[in-house]
């Protein structure tokens, strides 16, 4: 199995991140070999007729910048690697959130969307650390069973890049902020009157700080730690697991 930070299919609940499976905090991308080149395809159940109802994939984010010219961008570049949505296409949905629409009737087993791998930020293709401008490879290998470290590692390393990253064009889509509870205050968690989640929150609080401390004490680059929990949220809400067996035919080729 891999992990893989980008495109999970489009803009909004996209995610061209791959990473191991997202279940738990304690698996490594180390754990899983690599997997050959083939393109990621993702097959549909029938659907209803097609419409703004008909949603394949809402956007979950949120403080999602709606810019035309970005989205622009986006479809250029999909275009350009290779990405084939035949019966879908972007949209904005009501309150700004990005998804995908159906264009028109779906059946069980038609393709939703296929990409080639070599579009994901895929660590299981990794063989050197991807952001030595960030940190060396002694300390990129000896990261710990932390994927979504990695993979936040080599996200701001691209972001800085601008223009110049191969996948600048999804990452213009990002939110640049996130609302979720590791945001509120002491105040709005004590609202919740749910202890469970309030403890949830400060854990991952305590677990980013040390992140943070034990990157900044490594860095080739100083490195806040809003950018660093920043990429990490990116990590965490939109890698998934890229595995996809390989084709049927495969002893033929």
């Amino acid at each position: 199995r891999a992990a893989a930070l980008l495109l999970l299919s489009l803009p909004g609940a996209h995610s061209f991140l791959a990473s191991p499976p997202p279940i738990g905090l304690r698996r490594s991308a180390l754990d899983f070999p690599a997997r050959p080149p083939f393109s990621v395809q993702f097959l549909g159940a029938a659907s209803p007729k097609p419409g703004r109802g008909a949603v394949l994939a809402a956007a979950r984010s949120v403080a999602v910048t709606d810019a035309a010219s970005d989205v622009a961008a986006f479809e250029a570049w999909m275009d350009k690697i290779g990405v084939d949505v035949p019966h879908g296409e972007l949209a904005t949905f009501k309150g700004g959130l990005r998804g995908v629409i159906s264009t028109d009737r779906i059946s069980a087993g038609d393709l939703l969307c296929s990409y080639p791998r070599s579009a994901t930020m895929d660590l299981s293709s990794v063989t050197e650390c991807p952001c030595t401008d960030l940190v060396d490879a002694v300390f990129w290998d000896g990261i710990p069973e932390q994927w979504f470290v990695k993979l936040a590692l080599w996200l701001v390393s691209e972001k800085r890049k601008g223009a110049d990253s191969r996948w600048s064009e999804y990452i213009a889509l990002l939110p640049s902020e996130m609302s979720t509870p590791f945001h509120w205050t002491d105040a709005q968690l004590d609202l919740l009157a749910y202890p469970p989640a309030v403890s949830a929150v400060r854990e991952q609080r305590a677990l980013f700080t040390d992140i943070h401390k034990r990157v900044t004490a490594a860095a080739c680059a100083p490195l806040e730690p809003e950018e660093l929990n920043h990429a990490m949220e990116m990590a965490l809400s939109r890698a998934f697991d890229s595995y996809t067996p390989p084709p049927a035919n495969l002893d033929l080729l």
